[in-house]
């Protein structure tokens, strides 16, 4: 499973077509790493991009009940391969001709996979509570912008682990629950298209869990900082 990331100046075609497109340069992506299957074609290089990224992010724990929340540290982790518009366009007779316009409207499309976690929280014990755990997720990431600054739109579905102690309440929480994500973002190269800083601000709506009888947590709102680092890299594949 993956999630997609994708920044456009201007999206073209339905979402449909768009959707299709996407898949359609998923696939050629993935099947051309199999180069061992179709040895009678010539091998080429590539180009791609690895993009790992870690920050900073404050997260606050609703509660239903009691309308107090509780504020913990995380921190935002962001694993994906990045393919550039460039190298959509030099394989557009691949992706079918109907979806062309699609997928090449988009300055770039990034994926990475679902095992990876958006956010590991990690807030030490402080003198009245302490927190660790993980948030993972599903979903798709729509952008657009300037080649200097861009502002992107994400829509997923994740499931949290929390393990939450709080003096005041005097016993341990275990958060496990699915829910959905809503997220806005702007990202800015810093110099050179290979070093990104991110800013964003999340919320996480869940299926509301109950505890101790008078507390509910059922939402985690988060404000964060990345730094991206971007490594070039080329597959060898027959396409």
């Amino acid at each position: 499973m993956t999630t997609l990331h994708t920044f456009t100046d201007n999206i073209h075609g339905s979402p449909r077509g768009v959707g299709i497109a996407l898949l359609c340069l998923l696939s050629m992506f993935t099947n051309a790493a199999r180069a061992d299957d179709a040895p009678s074609k010539s091998k080429e290089k590539i180009p791609l991009l690895i993009s790992v990224g870690a920050g900073y992010g404050d997260y606050e724990l609703r509660d239903a009940y009691t309308g107090k929340n509780a504020l913990i540290h995380g921190i935002p982790i962001a694993i994906s391969g990045v393919i550039e518009q460039e190298t959509v366009k030099k394989y557009q007779d691949k992706i079918p001709k109907k979806f062309r316009k699609a997928a090449t409207s988009f300055s770039e499309i990034s994926m990475s996979h679902a095992a990876i976690p958006d956010v590991l929280y990690v807030h030490p014990y402080d003198g009245e509570k302490e927190a660790y755990g993980g948030t993972w997720g599903m979903g798709m990431t729509f952008g657009t912008g300037f080649s200097f600054l861009k502002f992107g739109v994400t829509g997923a579905v994740v499931g949290t682990y929390l393990y939450y102690h709080d003096v005041n309440l005097r016993q341990s929480v275990h958060f496990i629950r699915p829910g959905v994500r809503g997220k806005i973002n702007l990202e800015m190269p810093v110099f050179t298209k290979y070093l990104l800083l991110e800013a964003g601000y999340s919320k996480d709506l869940y299926w509301g869990q109950t505890f101790f009888g008078n507390h509910k947590m059922d939402m985690i709102t988060g404000a964060y900082g990345m730094l991206h680092v971007r490594v070039p890299f080329s597959i060898e594949a027959a396409i």
